[in-house]
């Protein structure tokens, strides 16, 4: 999996309204998180979510 530099300009105009949500590190996961439902071919959440786990 390729690392994320730099956020979305999509994702980083609506990350501080998640912000208050979570705490700074989970905020980041959150981000990365919806950047790969974004890009991702298979956008089924359980695929995502074992995706997540696995490249974390």
């Amino acid at each position: 999996m390729i690392p994320i530099v730099e956020y979305m300009s999509v994702v980083s105009s609506y990350l501080p309204a998640f912000g208050g949500m979570f705490p700074e590190p989970q905020t980041k996961d959150f981000a990365g998180y919806i950047i790969d439902l974004m890009i991702s071919s298979d956008r089924i959440v359980s695929v995502m979510n074992s995706l997540f786990y696995l490249f974390s």
